[in-house]
């Protein structure tokens, strides 16, 4: 590997100047995680720095008008000098600054994606733009991703979506469905989320190089990306069964099955919402295999309009095997793709999740789950129970029965207490965009 070398460069927006600034970058250390929000981050590290540019890299100034305001990107070169490939392949990566730390001649920078922005903003302020509709019904999901995009970053040119394959293009063009207007004190992630969940897609910001939605096993690489990546410990001059594209980079495997951690073969998401006027306790439930491990989910904004639970649950399936791929560093495997692994004692076909790089050691981490064939068979269940028909039948048997004593109004006033929305909404957020 010492034939390999790499090249860093990036710079920092400075808006007085309107010019963009080097930075003293001596190493970065990217990811990309499709089950994760933000898609993307990177950690930069940096050589000594003056006040003024630690003010331009403050991620307490990000300004959602302006837009990400640190561009970086890696050159991998040969001994001779020769480009052998890039990341980001086709430009450099334009992200938000999230974290930076400064020590004696040093700093560390931490970059995040788009989506982390999106998860921060709540509505404080009334809504950006001309279109203030109490409830949402446009075209289709383009136009209220859209909608809800130009609420986060008004007025930027740069807040239209596109779709990088079939699942994508066919959920932005579906009719939008009921979406309630997101009110102060509400967060707009929901509103995207909800719609994209329900179509089995997500919204990505690849390296800060435009919104695309995708499907959550299928998200965006590059023009000309293979489907498939064959990797061995082996080459073939040790055994000439192997394909001959495969790559002898593999240096580690760890392959480990597990019921701990985020694994869960019975899913229940609830919440507590107010719609039309009423309040509602409401439950969603999906399980597979032998339901034997379950997980809470507990959710604070409306009740979404499909099943929430089943989405959860497929992904949480699967993360019962994690495979652990360290291998020699390339820039052209990256998560949605298909790998398949030439070991000496068998071949594993698995899906990647995530890809993290050490250019320090030469080297990457590919975490990857077993090929799924199709969806995991669920069992699937919903119910809601609505505060304000409740409180209709109590009063009807309160009064008709009123003859008969005030032997009721404690269980009236206990009823009260079991509705009262404020006491049931200490709910997290819980994990939509995980």
């Amino acid at each position: 590997m010492n034939s390999v070398r790499y090249e860093f460069t990036a710079d920092v927006w400075d808006p007085d100047a309107e010019a963009w600034l080097p930075l003293p970058v001596t190493n970065i250390r990217p990811s990309i995680n499709k089950d994760r929000v933000p898609f993307t981050d990177a950690s930069l590290s940096l050589g000594p720095l003056l006040a003024d540019m630690v003010d331009l890299l403050d991620p307490r100034r990000n300004s959602p008008t302006v837009g990400p305001t640190v561009r970086w990107q890696i050159t991998q070169l040969s001994a001779s000098g020769d480009v052998i490939g890039r990341l980001p392949a086709d430009a450099p990566a334009r992200m938000w600054p999230r974290d930076i730390t400064r020590s004696l001649g040093a700093a560390e920078l931490t970059l995040q994606g788009g989506e982390s922005m999106i998860d921060d903003k709540v509505r404080i302020d009334p809504i950006y733009g001309a279109t203030t509709p109490s409830t949402w019904a446009g075209p289709n999901v383009r136009s209220l991703v859209e909608w809800a995009l130009e609420g986060i970053f008004p007025g930027r040119t740069d807040n239209t979506v596109t779709a990088s394959d079939e699942l994508g293009a066919t959920a932005l063009e579906t009719p939008s469905l009921p979406a309630e207007a997101v009110a102060v004190g509400e967060q707009y992630a929901p509103v995207i989320d909800y719609q994209l969940t329900a179509l089995g897609c997500r919204l990505y910001d690849p390296w800060g190089h435009g919104w695309v939605v995708a499907g959550r096993e299928t998200p965006p690489t590059f023009d000309g990306a293979p489907v498939t990546v064959r990797l061995s410990t082996h080459t073939p001059g040790d055994n000439p069964h192997l394909p001959s594209d495969v790559l002898p980079i593999v240096t580690a495997l760890e392959d480990r099955i597990s019921r701990d951690s985020d694994w869960a073969d019975v899913v229940v998401a609830r919440g507590v919402d107010t719609w039309a006027g009423a309040t509602r306790s409401w439950q969603h439930t999906a399980t597979a295999a032998h339901g034997t491990r379950g997980r809470i989910v507990e959710i604070s904004e409306r009740r979404p309009d499909f099943n929430i639970a089943a989405d959860i649950a497929n992904r949480a399936l699967r993360r019962g095997r994690d495979i652990a791929i360290t291998a020699r560093a390339r820039l052209d495997i990256l998560p949605g793709m298909d790998v398949e692994l030439y070991l000496r004692e068998e071949t594993i076909t698995a899906l990647v999740v995530s890809v993290e790089w050490d250019f320090d050691q030469g080297a990457m981490t590919i975490h990857a789950q077993s090929a799924v064939a199709g969806t995991p068979s669920l069992e699937t269940g919903e119910s809601e129970t609505s505060a304000r028909t409740a409180d209709a039948v109590y009063d009807e048997l309160n009064s008709t029965i009123t003859a008969l004593g005030d032997g009721l109004s404690g269980y009236v006033d206990g009823r009260i207490q079991m509705h009262d929305a404020a006491a049931e909404r200490e709910i997290a957020r819980g994990g939509m965009w995980r």
